[in-house]
């Protein structure tokens, strides 16, 4: 008898153990939103995030359906355009920057202020401007397979 309680407490331990183990996996896989590629791409938290960001913006809940989208198509540009060995370098990047300056009219030093009076930092939208120039090289690129493909067929 005394041999059974020697080994329950260490049994309860182990059964605790295991118990917050498989909470903090649920805990882990309940935070992630959405997976692409075998990739965890946004957390709830990073949805939450954005949602605060915009708070009086909008809808609370269009908000977090819009960002949530967002992340997904950034995320399977970013895998097709992998896929197809497309890649944006840092003067493309440079070149698109020197665009929108000189549209805008705005000098670099001009630019940056107005960045940072929209809580932007130059390399979230040096980021964010390559996300875009991904997104257009990947367009022109599936148009032109697109293309090739009706030619071939004619």
């Amino acid at each position: 008898m005394a041999h059974k309680n020697r080994l329950l407490p260490g049994g309860v331990i182990l059964f605790s153990l295991l118990l917050s183990a498989s909470a903090l996996a649920a805990q882990i896989v309940d935070e992630i939103e959405a997976i692409v590629d075998q990739k965890a791409i946004i957390t709830s938290s990073e949805v939450d995030e954005i949602a605060a960001s915009a708070r009086g913006v909008g809808d609370a809940k269009a908000i977090r359906e819009g960002a949530f989208s967002v992340a997904v198509d950034k995320a399977l540009i970013q895998l097709e355009a992998r896929q197809r060995r497309i890649t944006v370098s840092d003067a493309d990047v440079e070149n698109a920057m020197n665009v929108v300056r000189s549209a805008s009219g705005l000098s670099e030093m001009e630019l940056l202020d107005q960045l940072a009076r929209d809580n932007i930092s130059p390399a979230k939208y040096k980021e964010e401007l390559k996300s875009q120039i991904l997104a257009t090289k990947l367009t022109l690129d599936l148009v032109k397979s697109e293309y090739s493909s009706l030619d071939a067929a004619l």
